[in-house]
C-alpha cells in the first residue's frame, strides 16, 4: 500500500497492510484496483498468506488480468477478467471501478493467521478494498448497477489513520 504521493514510485513511502484472518478457508476473494494504468502483464501487488503453521504463500496481482486502474474515463471493451466487482458512475462521463479476485487456497485446512498486501513499487499504486473469506452474494444498489457484495468482518481505519497512511480499510 503506498503511503503518501510524490513525484515518482522511487520517492514513495511504502508500508504493508496486515489484514488479521485467523480462519481456515477453501478460498479468499478481494475487492481492489490501481490508481494509475500499467503494461499489461505488470506485476503491481501481492498478497502474502500467512498460514498459523508458519507458512507463508505469496499471490502476485498482475495488472490486466489480475486488476486494473479504478478510474475509466470512456467505455472500455468488453473483458473476461478481471471481473468488474463494483461500478459507480462518477459524473462528467467518469466511472469508478473495483475488481474481483478469488484465490484458491492450496491449504484449506490450515488456518490463515493473516495476510499482508504489498505494493510492488509500481506507479500503478495499488489499492484494496475488501477481503472475505465468505462466498460473494449478489446485491443490489441504489447508486450503483448490481455488484458483487461481500459478507466481511472489516477494520475502519480511524480518519487520522486514514490521512497519516492514505489508506483505509473496510
Amino acid at each position: 500500500v503506498v503511503r503518501g504521493w510524490a513525484s515518482s514510485p522511487e520517492d514513495w513511502d511504502y508500508k504493508a497492510l496486515t489484514i488479521p484472518v485467523k480462519r481456515s478457508c477453501r478460498r479468499l476473494h478481494f475487492l481492489h484496483a490501481t490508481d494509475l494504468p500499467e503494461p499489461e502483464g505488470t506485476l503491481v501487488a501481492s498478497y502474502v498468506i500467512h498460514y498459523a503453521n508458519g507458512q507463508q504463500f505469496e499471490i502476485p496481482i498482475h495488472y490486466g488480468r489480475d486488476t486494473l486502474a479504478w478510474l475509466v474515463e470512456d467505455d472500455p471493451p468488453a473483458r473476461e477478467r478481471p471481473i468488474v466487482a463494483w461500478r459507480h458512475d462518477a459524473g462528467g462521463g467518469i466511472t469508478l471501478q473495483l475488481y474481483r479476485f478469488t484465490w484458491e487456497n492450496p491449504r484449506p485446512d490450515v488456518a490463515i493467521e493473516r495476510l499482508d498486501f504489498v505494493s510492488k513499487r509500481t506507479s500503478a499504486a495499488p489499492l484494496n478494498s475488501v477481503v472475505s473469506a465468505g462466498r460473494p452474494q449478489r446485491v443490489a444498489s441504489s447508486t450503483t448497477r448490481l455488484h458483487e457484495s461481500y459478507h466481511v468482518r472489516c477494520t475502519r481505519a480511524s480518519a487520522a489513520e486514514y490521512q497519516r497512511n492514505s489508506f483505509g480499510v473496510c
